[in-house]
């Protein structure tokens, strides 16, 4: 006859057979004939330990005598640094992030606020950067379009966004006072 001193249960954790994920809790039930604990082939009874934060999971050691933290960067969206746009997550459980991939979503600007979001790698997040590169500019000095600038560059004091105004009888005049064209007359040619 076997010890009935045994609890009836005995709490044991399951995982998934494929990447060894921790995957939760169960109650194995005494065996009375054999004085054993039955478990499943995806359970063991070594504890988990706690829950190891965000972007992180628990997986079973190969060898089953311990758990461990391990990156987990699945189901979450992922953005290409250089371009701030979505890219597909391949991700399986335990692999990093690859080099120009973060999972911090960039900020979004309204179309008013001349700027896009830069990754700047030495913080690890997302920066404001000038962006003239969907919008008209003209040259002060000659109220004449000017050619676009690229995402990130600053715009020159040489330049404005503010469209000059039109008129037969008197030219565009940049008025850096007010920061505002001016129509100067001028006498038509005889």
């Amino acid at each position: 006859m076997h010890d009935t001193n045994f609890p009836p249960t005995k709490r044991a954790y399951t995982f998934c057979t494929k990447t060894r994920e921790y995957l939760g809790e169960l109650e194995a039930y005494l065996s009375p004939l054999e004085g054993t604990y039955p478990l499943p082939s995806n359970a063991t009874f070594v504890e988990p330990g706690s829950n190891p934060g965000p972007l992180k999971a628990r997986r079973l050691a190969q060898d089953g005598s311990t758990w461990e933290a391990v990156d987990d960067f699945r189901y979450i969206m992922l953005w290409d640094t250089k371009t701030a746009l979505p890219v597909p997550n391949t991700l399986a459980l335990g692999n990093m992030l690859p080099p120009g991939i973060t999972c911090i979503t960039p900020p979004t600007y309204s179309s008013q606020d001349c700027k896009c979001a830069a990754w700047d790698e030495g913080q690890g997040a997302w920066v404001a950067a000038p962006d003239y590169s969907r919008y008209p500019l003209w040259v002060k000095a000659t109220a004449e379009r000017a050619p676009s600038l690229p995402a990130g560059v600053e715009l020159p004091d040489t330049l404005t966004t503010l469209p000059p105004p039109t008129s037969d009888h008197a030219d565009a005049v940049w008025n850096e006072a007010t920061s505002t064209w001016m129509l100067v007359s001028y006498d038509a040619p005889p």
